[in-house]
């Protein structure tokens, strides 16, 4: 894919001999647009004429054929169809393609490490990237499988070997959780906090080195003394609590909540959920998460911001050894103030969700 374009590209003349495939013909790499899913995973037999063309004296190699797609949060279990994958592999094998298959195993993304799309708008995905593929994510042969290999079989001279056995399975017993650690509670537990007059980002936080936060959370805490409109641009989403109760969401769509009025000040908290790092595009480049901006309560900036980072790395699960003796008041670190220059679009505010626990 993207690896092997940029290192041909490094070497001159190369460089012109990778072409994208589209049912309307051959283009340049830089020229790719797919314009609905199907023609991502299914080459009309024009198109292959039209590659040879092009390229009729050079052998042809498909670098990525998408047999399936990966899933996102929000959105429906991505398949593609056993009959319209043998298709196409059939024309491959009609016009002497060559042909990588992308994924022929599925896989599982760990942690934090999902990545994310942001075709209309952003969205996670998810951690399961069985990607419909040829081997399942825990490596089962499946109907697309079967189908694959029946049509090669059947254009080779001799027979294909036979198939390894199934890996083994097992059903794990139902584990009951006994101990759980609020959020509130696991504070002393963190990295001292960053202070701030003005909310800073996740990357710009003076944390890892002056490398900033890469995943996880970020919790904002600042102090309210009434109520009022509550104004946030939070990447990519976020719960907003009034000492410990939830108040509601905010999302980079829903960007406003009702902060209920109050006699005294008390703490306000916004903890934001990185949900995944675009991987591709342009907007690898300018991507921001935390809360970007001024946050407002009736238009009024607030500041004075104690800002805690939750990358939830192996140190904090050390730290929770039962013999840890935490600091019940980590001394902040002391963050540069900043100049953000936010233009968020208001909206309404979804139902709250009250469930927060590590």
């Amino acid at each position: 894919g993207p690896v092997l374009t940029a290192e041909c590209a490094d070497r001159g003349p190369c460089a012109h001999q990778f072409t994208s495939l589209h049912q309307n013909g051959a283009f340049g790499v830089h020229s790719l647009v797919l314009p609905d899913d199907s023609e991502a995973h299914v080459l009309a037999q024009d198109a292959l004429g039209n590659s040879h063309q092009v390229i009729s004296h050079k052998p042809i190699l498909i670098m990525e054929f998408w047999v399936g797609w990966f899933d996102t949060w929000g959105n429906d279990h991505k398949v593609v169809g056993v009959n319209e994958v043998e298709k196409s592999v059939s024309e491959f094998i009609r016009f002497g393609i060559s042909f990588n298959v992308y994924m022929f195993h599925g896989g599982t993304n760990f942690g934090f490490m999902n990545g994310a799309t942001s075709f209309e708008k952003h969205r996670g995905v998810t951690t399961s990237y069985d990607y419909d593929a040829v081997l399942t994510e825990a490596g089962d042969y499946t109907t697309k499988y079967f189908a694959l290999r029946n049509l090669f079989e059947s254009i080779l001279v001799r027979p294909l070997p036979p198939l390894p056995s199934p890996t083994p399975k097992t059903v794990y017993p139902s584990l009951k959780l006994s101990h759980y650690l609020p959020l509130w509670e696991a504070l002393p537990y963190l990295q001292r906090p960053v202070t701030s007059n003005v909310p800073l980002n996740m990357e710009n936080l003076p944390i890892n080195n002056g490398n900033g936060q890469s995943f996880g959370f970020a919790l904002y805490e600042m102090t309210v003394c009434s109520g009022g409109r509550l104004h946030a641009n939070a990447q990519d989403e976020a719960q907003v609590f009034l000492n410990e109760t939830s108040l509601g969401i905010l999302t980079d769509v829903y960007r406003d909540i009702d902060i209920p009025p109050i006699t005294e000040c008390q703490l306000l908290r916004i903890l934001v959920e990185n949900q995944g790092r675009v991987n591709f595009s342009w907007k690898i480049q300018n991507q921001q998460k935390g809360l970007i901006g001024p946050v407002t309560l009736d238009k009024i900036p607030l500041s004075r911001f104690t800002i805690y980072s939750l990358e939830l790395k192996m140190t904090f699960f050390k730290n929770r050894n039962p013999n840890a003796n935490p600091n019940p008041n980590p001394e902040p670190d002391p963050g540069p103030d900043s100049n953000p220059n936010p233009n968020p679009n208001s909206d309404s505010n979804p139902n709250p969700n009250s469930t927060l626990t590590l």
